[in-house]
């Protein structure tokens, strides 16, 4: 990227209203046609070997007592007390990490965007299906201390209860590459 939008020095807001009420899809090819026509912007996707966690089990074939296949669990409700395929996680000194009829592709993404790891996630349990669980574990601050001194670091809990390790390694992933970028037009 230009280093006037690699560094934040130059800083745009973009007012815009759409009529009518589009799907997100309809605001998603709305918004990319803003920015390519605001900023000449102009990318592609490409594949690149790069460095991710991989989500492991920690035994093989045998996940944590809190990892529970969805299909052992309750049943799902209409109602709000018991929704699927949600993930929950509520932020304070102890924090919950619930999952309710979730793929562990999915949780991997979830790990890596809540937990704000420089290296994508990716999901290689072995397992298939949805799964159950709730983790509770102690919040970091941004120098990796625990908040909350009687809770588990969440490495510790997603391998004592979940069964499930973060492995440094490498794989292919989808990246998204700027052709091109350029100052904001004017109104």
């Amino acid at each position: 990227m230009p280093a006037w939008a690699d560094n934040f020095s130059e800083m745009y807001a973009i007012d815009a209203k759409a009529s009518g009420t589009p799907t997100k899809d309809q605001m998603r090819l709305m918004l990319q046609s803003l920015l390519a026509d605001r900023f000449q912007l102009a990318v592609h996707f490409e594949m690149r070997e790069v460095p991710v966690l991989a989500l492991t089990l920690v035994k093989p074939g045998q996940p944590g007592p809190e990892l529970r296949p969805h299909s052992t669990g309750p049943p799902c409700l209409v109602d709000d007390r018991l929704p699927c395929e949600t993930v929950t996680i509520e932020l304070g000194a102890k924090e919950d990490f619930r999952s309710r009829n979730i793929t562990l592709a999915r949780i991997a993404d979830v790990i890596a965007g809540e937990h704000f790891l420089d290296q994508p996630v990716i999901d290689r349990t072995g397992l298939a299906g949805s799964f159950d669980f709730n983790l509770s574990y102690a919040a970091e601050s941004p120098d990796g201390a625990a908040s909350d001194p009687l809770a588990v670091p969440f490495r510790t809990a997603l391998q004592e209860l979940l069964g499930l390790k973060l492995v440094a390694s490498r794989a292919p992933i989808r990246i998204l590459a700027i052709d091109r970028l350029e100052r904001p037009s004017a109104n």
